[in-house]
């Protein structure tokens, strides 16, 4: 929305990209992890009747490598990587801390973090190294099992508790080092717009069945929110 409504083209780049930016992009994107993705919306203004050209739209979007869209030859041979398996339920589990030091290379070291990362490694996530529950004894497995229960329920009493939601929604530089809160809004509803672009309303009342109640939003007559898009 930020870039108006005509169409662009933009450049997803790792952290360690530094290249040159070719003709036609936008704007460069630049994540903090090797692994980005895009969530994109095609918004229906006319009802039924714009959902052809909506379609078109939607057909005229492409992802493809740098290398192709600046005309140059294709990149064919990249780094084979060997993911772990995947369990419903691990990440509730000593499970997830195997998941964590897998993907940590995947991030580099950010100097914001360096007391974060050093309270990893005294649980023995270290980038580059596999996490083994089995290297465990017993008492510190169930220390570890019962740190993330105590997580998980302290990310219910921050999403209970209406916490910022510039925290599931906006940049390093806004959000810093508070990693609870960073937490709290991977736990709340990961993915979300930028806070100069969307004001998100939550009610937490009905969090078992929001369907068994009607609510409605009240704005004084003459002072309409400023909304152009959703």
């Amino acid at each position: 929305m930020n870039d108006g409504n005509e169409g662009h083209s933009y450049l997803l780049a790792s952290p360690s990209w530094d290249g040159d930016v070719p003709d036609g992009i936008e704007r460069v994107i630049q994540g903090e992890s090797s692994i980005l993705g895009t969530l994109t919306r095609t918004q229906v203004i006319n009802g039924p009747d714009d959902m052809a050209r909506v379609q078109d739209i939607q057909k005229s979007h492409a992802l493809q490598q740098l290398s192709a869209f600046a005309g140059a030859a294709v990149l064919t041979d990249a780094e084979t990587i060997d993911w772990p398996e995947w369990t419903d339920g691990d990440e509730l589990s000593e499970n997830f801390f195997e998941y964590m030091s897998f993907l940590l290379p995947f991030t580099p070291d950010n100097p914001d973090d360096a007391e974060m990362y050093e309270k990893l490694a005294k649980m023995g996530i270290v980038r580059g190294q596999r996490w083994d529950a089995a290297s465990l004894d017993s008492a510190s497995l169930a220390a570890k099992n019962a740190s993330i229960a105590n997580a998980q329920n302290h990310m219910k009493e921050i999403s209970e508790a209406l916490f910022d939601p510039a925290f599931f929604c906006d940049t390093r530089e806004k959000i810093g080092t508070d990693h609870i809160n960073r937490a709290g809004g991977g736990y709340v509803g990961i993915f979300g717009d930028t806070t100069d672009q969307s004001v998100y309303l939550t009610e937490v009342n009905d969090q078992t069945d929001a369907s068994k109640n009607d609510y409605t939003v009240t704005f004084e007559a003459g002072n309409m929110p400023p909304v152009k898009y959703f």
